[in-house]
């Protein structure tokens, strides 16, 4: 048991976290703020995800998220090799490279359940 408590009246437990590091912020992030700040609260300080709609396997949301991701995998694995620009001459190569990021993302999402 406590041997005492805290003071209710302490700022920690109305909301104030104090000062803190500033940081950009999304235009979506913004617009969420100024929708429902409780829902800002959630998706960005707590990081919590929305649960998904039953009749949908991703949202357009999500499928936003893993195409920004496939891409932004494949230009750094694709720079990382040195390949520079994409031509006639790689362009085979860059197809084969992409098909495996695509592959190895499509293989982290959950399996479709059946109706």
């Amino acid at each position: 048991m406590r041997r005492e408590r805290l003071n209710a009246a302490l700022p920690v437990f109305h909301g104030s976290l104090g000062p803190q590091k500033s940081r950009p912020w999304a235009v979506s992030a913004l617009e969420t703020y100024l929708g429902c700040p409780f829902k800002f609260f959630a998706q960005h300080v707590l990081k919590l995800e929305e649960e998904p709609d039953d009749e949908e396997v991703m949202d357009p949301r999500r499928q936003g998220q893993l195409v920004h991701e496939v891409f932004e995998t494949f230009f750094r694995d694709w720079q990382a090799a040195g390949m520079g620009a994409i031509d006639a001459r790689n362009i085979d190569r860059a197809w084969a490279m992409f098909e495996g990021v695509v592959d190895r993302a499509l293989a982290r999402l959950p399996e479709a359940k059946p109706d």
